[in-house]
């Protein structure tokens, strides 16, 4: 192994270690941020590179460490919980608002709604039902009869 092998080994790890660094950072900055989730630099060890050969001892040093991934340390499930149910709760309070509008809007209850006047419309008929008004005389008209009033009908034989 040679120096420069070494140095370059040295190198990869302090790259991958200011990565690790920055997202740490992310994750302070934003910890009173609502719904951000921490993150987490995922590190490896870069394989050795190894030519096999008939007398090799099979024991290779490293060429360092890079990273493979940042990833999310969010729960997934309650995260879809969480958008499930504040969907549901929109809707619900959204059909609250206009189930308010459309109370303000037909006055119930009160004597000005529609339940009022449903009242006294059937009340109409209840009371036309008990005292009917007499029928007003058909109106005149120019036209004459152009059919007789129809005959009785005929016996039938027995």
């Amino acid at each position: 192994m040679s120096t420069f092998s070494g140095l370059s080994t040295a190198l990869s790890s302090l790259h991958a270690q200011r990565q690790a660094l920055e997202v740490a950072g992310q994750n302070v900055a934003n910890a009173n941020t609502v719904g951000y989730t921490r993150q987490r630099a995922d590190l490896t060890g870069v394989e050795p590179v190894s030519v096999p050969s008939l007398h090799s001892g099979g024991a290779s040093v490293g060429n360092g460490t890079r990273v493979t991934g940042i990833a999310r340390l969010g729960d997934v499930f309650a995260d879809a919980r969480l958008r499930a149910e504040t969907g549901a709760a929109s809707f619900t309070a959204t059909r609250a608002e206009v189930y308010g509008r459309l109370e303000s809007t037909i006055a119930e209850p009160g004597d000005k709604g529609v339940s009022h006047a449903l009242n006294q419309f059937w009340s109409s008929w209840g009371s036309s039902a008990t005292r009917p008004t007499p029928t007003p005389p058909a109106p005149s008209s120019s036209r004459t009869r152009t059919r007789s009033p129809p005959a009785s009908p005929p016996a039938t034989p027995r």
